[in-house]
Formats: C-alpha cells, structure tokens, sequence
C-alpha cells in the first residue's frame, strides 16, 4: 500500500527544493490504483523507464570493466564462465 499523501507532500518538498527525486517499483505507477488525484498527476508527469535484466552480453561488460578497473587481466573464456 502506497502513503498517497506521505508521497505526494514528498514529491512536493523534493520539486521546491530544486532536487530530484527517484523512485523504483515493481509496476508502473498507473497500476497502483492512486486514488489522490493532484498525486496521480505528479506521477503522470514523471518520467519512467522498464529497467530489464542485465543478457549475458552486458554481465560480461560489466565483469570485464570491474576486473580492468583493478588492472587485472582476465582471459575472455574466464569471463564466460562467470556469466
């Protein structure tokens, strides 16, 4: 269950600030079932992306940066194991 008005005075004191706020859910917002309008449209407003998980390609950029960032040099095939 969401706090619509803990969230809503949130998003408020986060914007008048002049910062930025992030949030993360399993589901869209519009699958909440917000029933606090003035929030609703807060997060209307926001701006959102599906974050997938990471294919076999990106884990071996990743681990490959990880162990070049500590000068180690890996064989490619030790990276594929670690995958």
């Amino acid at each position: 269950p969401v706090d619509e008005e803990g969230l809503f005075h949130l998003i408020n004191a986060v914007r008048a600030a002049g910062s930025t706020l992030l949030l993360t859910a399993r589901r869209f917002p519009s699958a909440w079932g917000v029933r606090l309008p003035d929030l609703a449209s807060r997060l209307k407003a926001a701006a959102m992306i599906e974050i997938h998980e990471p294919d076999d390609l990106l884990l071996a950029g990743v681990i490959t940066k990880l162990f070049a960032d500590r000068q180690v040099e890996v064989e490619p095939h030790v990276v594929q194991y670690l995958v």
